[in-house]
């Protein structure tokens, strides 16, 4: 059941308890989805969808969710990347060694207000080079940042595989110089239904405004989209609001997970 329908979905339910004198499940009052109501004599109960585990003593079927979108990170999921490549190429115009680039760079938290949209590309590129002492010409400075991706080519196809099967949407913490020059320019991204980006939304993942983004501009509710990601906390976060969730580990096991949900076959 999906949040749109929750209050309505719980009316009906004290209604028919007030005929069959059956127990009605409460509300989880958290805004977590409430799932498929099994119909079990003298108890109602309220569980979830998980692509990969058991929730209490049910496991749910895939064949009982109607999914209608798959919303894919897209680092480390459509594209491979390491931020240390980035930081070898500062060390052409800094001493410091990479560890301690790391921890002035990414450590300050300056990195993540990049991605929340609260400083720009400039703002950014001149925060590096006073943290480093480096004085880095522009473009080669956005050349280092953007060098870092490789795509995941088996993932890229099941993107084309999906296209005309169900919606696509894209949900990434970004920023807008990787996604003017790494994400925009990538062939799959035209298959792409919606785009979600943090710096644009103001809000990263695991935080809730980022994937109510994805869904609004999907116009799907929660429980109709699964929300692939690398990271467990991020996965976990979609799932928090009622999405279905694959945590991306290889492209043969996102094409399994996927195949579970019957994606390949709508």
């Amino acid at each position: 059941m999906c949040f749109k329908a929750h209050n309505k979905g719980c009316e009906n339910l004290k209604r028919l308890a007030t005929v069959t004198a059956l127990p009605v499940a409460s509300p989880t009052g958290n805004g977590a989805a409430v799932g498929n109501i099994p119909a079990v004599v003298g108890k109602v109960t309220s569980v979830r969808y998980d692509v990969s585990k058991n929730i209490g003593a049910e496991r749910i079927s895939a064949r009982n969710t109607i999914l209608k979108a798959v919303i894919f990170d897209f680092g480390n999921v459509i594209c491979g990347f390491e931020y240390d490549l980035f930081l070898e190429r500062l060390r052409r115009w800094s001493a410091l060694p990479v560890e301690t680039l790391r921890e002035k760079i990414f450590g300050s938290g300056a990195h993540r207000r990049f991605e929340r949209g609260d400083i720009d590309t400039t703002a950014f590129h001149r925060f590096v080079e006073s943290a480093t002492g480096a004085k880095i010409p522009e473009e080669a400075f956005a050349e280092a940042f953007i060098d870092i991706f490789t795509p995941l080519e088996e993932v890229c196809s099941i993107i084309r595989e999906l296209k005309g099967k169900t919606r696509l949407g894209l949900l990434s913490n970004t920023n807008e110089l990787h996604f003017a020059r790494c994400i925009r320019p990538i062939p799959v991204f035209p298959l792409f239904d919606s785009i979600t980006l943090s710096y644009e939304v103001g809000a990263l993942k695991p935080e809730e405004a980022i994937y109510h983004d994805a869904l609004k501009k999907l116009s799907f509710s929660s429980c109709e989209c699964v929300f692939i990601d690398d990271i467990p906390a991020y996965v976990e976060g979609a799932k928090a609001i009622g999405m279905q969730g694959i945590r991306f580990e290889t492209p043969e096991q996102l094409r399994a997970d996927l195949a579970k949900l019957n994606v390949f076959s709508l």
